[in-house]
C-alpha cells in the first residue's frame, strides 16, 4: 500500500500502513477459512448425512430425528451448516427447506 502525496512518510505512519496491510491479510484467511466436514460435531455431521440421502428436507424432518434435540438447537446446527457452506436454505420462513450445496 503506497502513502498518498498529502501525507508525509513517518515511522507512524509507515507503522500503520503495515498494520492495515496484516489485517487486510488476516480478513482474507478467516473468510476463505473453510471448516472441514471431520471438524465438525457428530450431530451436525448426522443432520448433513440426513439432507444428503434426502436431497430436500425441512427443519420439521430434522427435529424428528432427533427427538432428544430442542428445536432450537437444530435451528442453530442447520444454521451452522449454511454459514458454513455445506446446505443452502431454501425461503424464508416456517415452510424453509434445506439441500445440500
Amino acid at each position: 500500500m503506497e502513502i498518498p502525496p498529502k501525507y508525509k512518510k513517518t515511522k507512524k505512519t509507515l507503522h500503520l500502513l503495515s498494520q492495515i496491510e496484516e489485517k487486510k491479510v488476516l480478513l482474507e484467511n478467516l473468510s476463505q477459512k473453510k471448516v472441514e466436514e471431520e471438524s465438525l460435531l457428530p450431530r451436525r455431521r448426522e443432520i448433513l448425512n440426513t439432507v444428503r440421502d434426502h436431497e430436500i428436507v425441512s427443519s420439521d424432518f430434522i427435529r424428528r430425528r432427533f427427538l432428544m434435540v430442542s428445536p432450537r438447537m437444530i435451528r442453530y446446527d442447520l444454521k451452522q451448516l449454511e454459514k458454513n457452506g455445506f446446505i443452502v436454505k431454501i425461503g424464508t420462513t416456517r415452510g424453509a427447506m434445506y439441500k445440500v450445496k
